[in-house]
């Protein structure tokens, strides 16, 4: 009969999952995405975002073959339905805590009475803002001689620490700290304390974010002052920003830009993730959104569950002054996108 994973000691669980490396693996990245999309739907609204963080978020580093996902929440406290439904899609809690008055889970996933299952994953929820280990991802990702480095460490410690997973941690401390203090220097308010608020007054102080989307003032003119203008801060700094406009069928996205330095890090969808939260709450159905044929914009967008609606043919020739180019095309045509939140 076997035993249940909670009735082992430390110790035998450390004997059961041993310190294991492999060479960087293409396949973890998939892992993830596809974890990831299951983890939305299992959480819901709550979660604000999902980053994919550890070794194995590292192109070509050493690392044991586990996925870190790390989950920012919106709410003070998860509460037990959360955990309750991580649980039923084959979560364990493994540990619950607090670190500086903010609140921690940590769950794992691919841990059987036999070992590993052939993915393994482990799910941080944290407060927003609440993520320092993606600080250490980054400065990895952005000095290959620091990820080399590391990974020579790891590779040091694997025989003397295979079974005491606390004292591998430990023993790789001293260099993950000084890591990350580089990385915040060189990267600061990346993943700050993020807040999305709305603005009603003085919104042209903002232009030079709408200016990223739409860089025609006088478009921008025809939709700021009827719409909602949302900002997201980082440590109350600008970094994004969001126009919302109701419209017949339901609401439309009218302008979403994020500040240069914080891109690709997942503040776009945390904006479409709050509009989406604000159409359902004012009972609208669907969800749209107009942009130029782009390959930087489209395959975004259709990432966040946006599907063809239909297309405005010259819209670009025939409302701007110049011509428009983004990522290498001349924009003509305004594609619309719709999400359908039923």
């Amino acid at each position: 009969m076997e035993r249940d994973l909670k009735e082992m000691s430390l110790e035998e669980l450390w004997k059961l999952f041993p310190i294991m490396l492999q060479e960087h693996q293409p396949q973890w990245k998939l892992w993830y995405q596809e974890e990831a999309g299951q983890l939305r739907g299992v959480i819901g609204e709550s979660l604000l975002a999902l980053h994919h963080g550890g070794s194995t978020a590292v192109k070509g580093l050493l690392a044991k073959p586990t996925v870190d996902i790390f989950g920012e929440m919106d709410w003070q406290r998860p509460d037990r339905n959360t955990v309750e439904r991580l649980e039923a899609d084959g979560w364990i809690l493994m540990t619950e805590g607090e670190v500086e008055n903010r609140r921690r889970l940590q769950f794992g996933k691919g841990y059987t009475p036999n070992g590993f299952a052939e993915r393994v994953f482990h799910l941080h929820l944290r407060m927003p803002g609440d993520c320092e280990e993606l600080y250490f991802r980054d400065y990895l990702r952005a000095h290959p001689k620091a990820a080399v480095e590391y990974g020579e460490l790891k590779r040091s410690l694997q025989p003397q620490y295979e079974h005491d997973r606390d004292g591998y941690t430990a023993a790789k401390t001293e260099f993950v700290n000084a890591c990350t203090q580089r990385a915040k220097e060189e990267f600061p308010h990346r993943y700050g304390r993020a807040e999305i608020l709305q603005v009603e007054t003085g919104r042209k102080r903002y232009l030079p974010l709408l200016l990223l989307a739409d860089e025609q003032e006088s478009m921008i003119d025809r939709y700021l002052e009827d719409g909602e203008l949302y900002v997201l801060n980082l440590d109350g700094i600008p970094a994004g920003c969001m126009v919302l406009q109701p419209v017949e069928e339901g609401c439309e996205i009218k302008n979403l830009a994020v500040a240069e330095e914080f891109q690709g890090f997942g503040y776009g969808r945390r904006l479409v993730d709050m509009a989406v939260r604000r159409c359902r709450r004012a009972g609208w159905k669907t969800l749209f959104v107009g942009t130029g044929e782009s390959p930087l914009t489209l395959p975004f967008y259709q990432a966040c569950g946006f599907q063809y609606s239909h297309r405005i043919q010259g819209f670009f020739t025939e409302y701007y002054d110049h011509p428009i180019w983004e990522g290498g095309r001349l924009l003509e045509d305004m594609i619309y996108l719709k999400k359908d939140l039923e």
